[in-house]
């Protein structure tokens, strides 16, 4: 299990203010229960409101355990504020909701997926590993001189606020906002209170880690035009006085580290004795998908005689139009989960230990095509297999299969010059029904399935470390 935080924005959503104004949207999480698992739904907890806006960047985050083998969806569901402080849902106007699942967003590339509205507008849901760190608390005073006018009325002057962003991508194309100050009317010099931010959430406590400070102009209509932005980080911010912006500058006039070591990140780094592990232990499963790592699903079928004549009912081959055999079991309960991760959603699937052509086979493609496209592709080629001559047979040797993913792993790998992030590993999924290779008499295939494929997960994970990677 790995702790996973969600952070949420929205972009473009409809106004269901009416006449009145423009919408003050909040957010309400909801975790479904795993599937498989049982239980009831769970309601994370809801943003702060974001009034008039939009557009809005939620600076609440939500987390919960992450499952790799469960699917698990949340639901986000916006709503109006009408009264403020009011507790009970009923009382606000109802925006609308989506749905994600966790994988999903986690195997997509930045870890961030998108859905949209039935109304109007689109929804973000951005999602990393949660690595609790006694980092402290960021004091912050920031002012700024002679700040451009964004504003288009006459006379107007902007009504500048600030908002400070966390990097939630390697390649720094995502950012999320962990901090909103107030607006100041019509001053282009203003002067903003305090603010306090945990560094946890800023940089997960490494101060070089790149931070983003934006300058906006507020607006009761919820469009908030940019007086300019730069990046820093936490150190930056400590030893610099002044930040150019296009027009103006913002001046630091405070910035402190308050409790903690103020020095997780490169402290922990320093103590490290064993390279292959982080600052947090040997790196994860989400570790990895958030350093870049992509992955390349292949799934391999045992079609050895021993899985039975697939003529007869019962046996591990046999298809009927009214239920699932073993295998395809297998398939629709674990290749879903692992597809998420899978940019392209095409799988190689092999075959071994048939007989084709009078010869036996220890790896062979299954399937019209050279891969399959989805769950769905893969569940047709092995269900096309049964329609060409073909006839179980023996003896289980599946070292071509093996080598043959092993090949892809190792095609699949970037030199630094390539890409800087990108690590390419190919994740061989293994269905098999073996009694006698695994030792146990009485298991479902799925959980061979996974009980192999895991250990060959490690050895592809190991042939090249994320560059961001502890």
């Amino acid at each position: 299990m790995t702790t996973v935080e969600l952070s949420l924005r929205a972009r473009a959503l409809a106004n269901v203010a009416g006449r009145s104004g423009v919408s003050d949207p909040f957010a309400v999480v909801t975790l479904l229960a795993a599937s498989s698992g049982g239980g009831a739904p769970r309601v994370l907890g809801r943003t702060e409101v974001v009034y008039d806006s939009l557009s809005p960047d939620w600076v609440k985050t939500f987390a919960f355990e992450y499952n790799l083998g469960r699917q698990q969806h949340i639901v986000v569901t916006l709503y109006d504020e009408k009264k403020e402080g009011v507790e009970r849902l009923d009382k606000h106007k109802k925006m609308g909701q989506v749905k994600f699942e966790i994988g999903e967003i986690l195997g997509t590339r930045g870890n961030i997926r998108s859905a949209s509205m039935e109304k109007g507008g689109v929804v973000y849901a951005s999602a990393e590993k949660r690595v609790p760190k006694d980092a402290g608390t960021l004091s912050l005073k920031l002012r700024g001189k002679k700040l451009a006018n964004v504003e288009h009325t006459l006379f107007g002057k902007s009504d500048p606020f600030f908002t400070v962003s966390a990097q939630t991508s390697p390649n720094g194309d995502n950012w999320d906002v962990v901090y909103r100050s107030e607006h100041l009317d019509s001053d282009l010099n203003p002067v903003w209170k305090e603010a306090r931010i945990n560094v946890d959430a800023l940089c997960r406590g490494d101060r070089e880690k790149p931070i983003r400070i934006g300058v906006y102009d507020y607006s009761k209509k919820g469009k908030f035009l940019s007086m300019g932005e730069f990046e820093t980080s936490v150190a930056g911010l400590l030893e610099t006085k002044s930040f150019q912006l296009e027009k103006g500058k913002i001046e630091v006039t405070g910035a402190t580290v308050e409790g903690g070591n103020g020095l997780a990140g490169s402290v922990a780094k320093m103590q490290i004795a064993d390279p292959s592990a982080g600052p947090n232990g040997p790196p994860t499963f989400v570790d990895y998908l958030s350093g870049g790592c992509e992955l390349n699903l292949t799934v391999a079928i045992d079609f050895t005689g021993s899985n039975g004549d697939p003529r007869r009912p019962g046996t591990l081959h046999h298809v009927d139009p009214n239920s699932l055999n073993g295998y395809e079991s297998a398939i629709a309960s674990i290749v879903p989960i692992l597809a998420n991760y899978d940019s392209d959603k095409k799988f190689p699937v092999y075959g071994f230990g048939a007989k084709l052509g009078g010869q036996v086979r220890h790896c062979f493609q299954v399937g019209r095509d050279p891969e399959a496209f989805g769950v769905a592709g893969v569940m047709d080629a092995y269900n096309s297999v049964f329609k060409i001559p073909m006839a179980l047979s023996g003896p289980t040797v599946f070292t071509e299969v093996i080598r043959t993913a092993a090949m892809k792993a190792a095609g699949a790998q970037v030199s630094p010059a390539e890409s800087e992030h990108t690590a390419g590993c190919s994740l061989f999924h293994f269905i098999c029904y073996r009694p006698s290779v695994f030792r146990c008499k009485r298991r479902s295939p799925e959980s061979k399935f996974t009980l192999f494929s895991s250990s060959l997960l490690t050895a592809a994970f190991r042939t090249r470390r994320p560059q961001n990677s502890p």
